[in-house]
């Protein structure tokens, strides 16, 4: 049986290798639009390689999407999303775990829970078209962006 982490890598890999697929690109295009080496795209493409949540910004911004597009763009009749509904995205290497926290991207929403472990070391940044809203349950986070810098 695979670990959470394991899963959650390989079905990464297989999101992101329809969409290369469906969208009719080569690795080698892709690497090249991306600053990524075809090999370590391969690896992902085929979950045998995590990916930290920058190179993950770089690939989606190549495609035009965000991150929670990769993660799960189909739509669905559901309203509710319960944890096990979610998609998960665990990079281990900054001590982060994504979840998609709506059903589907078809809404005037998008809700993306970000779970940092003590310590993560999380540096890439992460961009879309709207405005960000952040709660922090416990800890102290640094947080910038383009207009200010806050601990909170």
């Amino acid at each position: 049986m695979r670990s959470p982490e394991e899963s959650s890598r390989v079905e990464l890999g297989q999101k992101h290798r329809r969409l290369r697929t469906a969208r009719r690109i080569k690795l080698q295009e892709l690497a090249e639009g991306t600053g990524l080496s075809a090999s370590f795209l391969s690896t992902v493409d085929t979950g045998k390689s995590d990916i930290s949540l920058a190179r993950l910004q770089r690939i989606v911004q190549f495609y035009g999407i965000t991150i929670g597009g990769l993660l799960d763009g189909s739509p669905t009749d559901r309203v509710v999303t319960r944890a096990s509904d979610r998609a998960p995205l665990h990079s281990p290497g900054e001590g982060v775990k994504t979840e998609l926290m709506v059903p589907d991207l078809f809404r005037q929403i998008e809700a993306v829970m970000m779970t940092f472990e003590p310590d993560a070391d999380y540096e890439g940044t992460l961009s879309h078209e709207g405005e960000e809203v952040i709660l922090s349950l416990e800890g102290v986070s640094n947080l910038h962006s383009t207009a200010k810098s806050v601990t909170c």
